[in-house]
């Protein structure tokens, strides 16, 4: 039987900007699950713990985008990011996901919680491959 291969497409909010240090406490983590064929699912997750409008990168720009994420009854609110980390988790797990890509790898995979999410997935970076297009 043919198994389509999952992909997540993720985007990932942090605190410390890209000047920061290696790693950026991540408070804000979106993705979508889906296939050549349909959008299987989608998730939202804020971390409260790291949720600092005033050092976050779009934070003063949008403190009112965030207010009404916080709003939002589909997105899961977690305290750390360890919860959210488990929640993200299980969530790939459940849409059977292989393959994540994000626009810019080096930052949302290699200095965010999603690296530990992703550990021996197959991924790809949006922007080089659209750059090479």
């Amino acid at each position: 039987m043919f198994v389509e291969k999952t992909f997540a497409v993720i985007d990932t909010e942090t605190t410390g900007g890209i000047q920061g240090g290696d790693y950026c406490p991540t408070y804000h983590l979106g993705a979508t699950a889906l296939t050549r064929r349909e959008i299987k699912d989608t998730i939202n997750i804020v971390v409260l713990a790291n949720l600092d409008m005033e050092s976050a990168f779009y934070g003063k720009q949008k403190k009112e985008y965030y207010r009404n994420l916080l709003k939002d009854p589909s997105v899961i609110i977690c305290y750390t990011e360890a919860e959210a980390k488990e929640i993200f988790s299980k969530w790939l797990t459940a849409n059977n996901v292989s393959c994540v890509c994000a626009h810019n790898t080096s930052f949302d995979f290699c200095r965010t919680c999603v690296m530990d999410c992703i550990e021996g997935m197959e991924f790809f970076d949006i922007r080089e491959w659209v750059e090479k297009w």
